[in-house]
């Protein structure tokens, strides 16, 4: 899939509407009719219809005629090529991602602020597990005050 930087390609932009996320993801248990996605999505006929055109024309989902009916499946070669389309834009790693959760952690409460400024709940909120660094910072200052006044 090539990508133009200047817009999504379509098939992303297709998968932005919550019906058809829902009717891909009824699709993943395998193919289905019109009818039985629209006893499952509580929509209209009509409606499932077109989001399964808008979706088929974007390459995700390709029609099978099994007998009087017309079954939807997932195209899923096509999604594939989404995900690749999304991970090409941020190519990152495990150990990246982790360093970026990490930090962005301790952005919500531990920039910019010296000892003792956090507030009690940001402290939960950002350390459950303990480990604060203005418990660490302030213990070092107070054993270091501690060895200077003796």
């Amino acid at each position: 899939m090539k990508l133009r930087t200047n817009e999504p390609p379509a098939a992303l932009r297709v998968l932005g509407n919550a019906t058809r996320w829902q009717i891909l993801c009824h699709l993943r248990q395998g193919p289905k009719c019109v009818n039985a996605l629209t006893c499952r999505l509580k929509v209209s006929q009509p409606a499932v219809s077109q989001h399964l055109k808008l979706l088929e024309h974007a390459g995700l989902v390709r029609k099978e005629r099994v007998g009087l009916q017309i079954h939807y499946g997932l195209v899923v070669e096509r999604l594939d090529d989404c995900l690749q389309a999304i991970q090409s834009l941020f190519p990152i790693d495990a150990k990246e991602r982790q360093d970026m959760t990490a930090n962005k952690q301790e952005e919500k409460c531990c920039r910019g602020k010296r000892p003792g400024e956090c507030t009690p709940e940001q402290v939960r909120e950002c350390h459950p597990e303990g480990g604060h660094p203005c418990d660490q910072e302030a213990a070092s200052e107070s054993a270091s005050t501690g060895k200077n006044a003796s």
